[in-house]
């Protein structure tokens, strides 16, 4: 079971670092995990994303923000303890911008099946993903 920000405290007092796992295969269970990482780095950039599969984003801190689906979109801060969870082929940007003085800290979880599992209706139709906070 993938719990978010356990490992931040252990990571947060580390160096830059990426941690994380891919399984192989093509197993039977859905939703099927097949990489898993853990982020605690210093960049910076804008970066657009799209995926054949489904993408959870924990941000562990406020680091950067995300735009979802069009460039014509507003951005949204990624605030701490937040997950953006985005179904299969969904086109977003994270933004890193430069002069930060903290680490972007970031748990990612990628799979496949989300809609076996019902994930789909979690989905907010107008944004294109789910956005959930960690109290």
């Amino acid at each position: 079971m993938w719990t978010p920000g356990v490992t931040s405290g252990i990571l947060s007092a580390m160096k830059p670092v990426v941690y994380g796992h891919g399984w192989g295969g093509a197993g039977r269970a859905f939703p099927r995990l097949f990489s898993a990482m853990h982020i605690s780095l210093m960049f910076t950039g804008l970066y657009p994303l799209r995926y054949s599969f489904w993408v959870a984003d924990y941000a562990v801190n406020t680091a950067g923000r995300v735009r979802v689906a069009s460039r014509s979109r507003p951005w949204r801060q990624c605030l701490a303890r937040t997950l953006h969870r985005y179904p299969p082929n969904t086109v977003y940007w994270e933004d890193y911008p430069r002069g930060r003085k903290t680490l972007c800290e970031y748990s990612y979880v990628f799979f496949n099946g989300g809609e076996g599992a019902r994930l789909d209706r979690l989905i907010d139709p107008r944004a294109g993903y789910a956005r959930f906070v960690d109290p």
